[in-house]
């Protein structure tokens, strides 16, 4: 219940810290040489991925964006909703992680994003891309209904 409220309880404070932890450690170093401060190496994200894919934050990362109360022109920089997405384009690198984002129904609670403009568009565009959603992306070929 505290994912659907628009009212700040311990609990979702609780969750958005958490979320907002496992989004940085999960966080790939894009700059040679070093980058962003908590990234960490690719091989280090890949496992924290899949460890993560085991457990039940994609499902309640999908839920809280996908069911959110607020509209996505109020999603602060670092709210649980933003702090979600960032979480989820982060598992979306890696196959473990990513599979676990699609059995947790990312792909339709992304939908309604897709024609945002801006940050939260893009990266709901980015993580269906690689579920395979927008089959023109990411080199995947078009799935057969499609044709």
């Amino acid at each position: 219940p505290f994912l659907q409220s628009t009212v700040r309880s311990v609990q979702g404070e609780a969750f958005r810290w958490a979320a907002g932890f496992v989004r940085n450690v999960t966080s790939v170093d894009d700059l040679p040489g070093g980058g962003r401060r908590g990234s960490v190496p690719d091989g280090t994200a890949e496992e924290i991925c899949a460890l993560v894919a085991r457990t039940e934050l994609p499902c309640l990362a999908v839920r809280c964006v996908g069911d959110s109360p607020r509209p996505t022109a109020r999603w602060t920089k670092d709210s649980a909703e933003d702090v979600c997405l960032g979480l989820m384009c982060n598992l979306a690198r890696f196959q473990p992680s990513t599979d676990a984002l699609a059995r947790a129904g990312a792909a339709r609670a992304l939908e309604r994003l897709e024609s945002l403009p801006g940050i939260h568009g893009y990266r709901a565009r980015a993580v269906r891309c690689r579920l395979g959603e927008l089959p023109l992306c990411c080199g995947k070929p078009p799935a057969k209904d499609s044709i």
